[in-house]
């Protein structure tokens, strides 16, 4: 919880990152709601293409990424979507489990 509600001109526009080091758990498996899976190596999900006037901006409008004339950037989806999540619960050194109680996890 906050200690203070989030502005009014950040509600829809402000989140939270909780990253961790990939290679820490590369090929380490994963349950999302007790769907197992296994973190891949490499960069891989599905993808969809976004119209550039909805792309976030970027702090002091650095741009990161070249749509290539289309007007549209391209946004990695999840690779699982749910409530749950344990991380590597085979290793007890970099096992992680969040729970969010209102909304999922991506």
């Amino acid at each position: 919880y906050l200690d203070e509600p989030v502005p009014a001109e950040l509600e829809g526009k402000a989140g939270f990152n909780l990253e961790f080091l990939p290679s820490k758990y590369w090929n380490k498996t994963y349950l999302m709601d007790d769907r197992i899976n296994r973190f891949p190596r490499y960069v891989v999900s599905d993808t969809k293409t976004i119209p550039e006037s909805e792309k976030l901006k970027q702090f002091k409008g650095y741009v990161t990424s070249d749509h290539r004339g289309t007007e549209r950037y391209i946004q990695p989806l999840p690779l699982e979507t749910g409530r749950n999540i344990i991380l590597a619960p085979e290793d007890p050194e970099r096992m992680v489990e969040i729970t969010s109680h209102d909304a999922d996890l991506e």
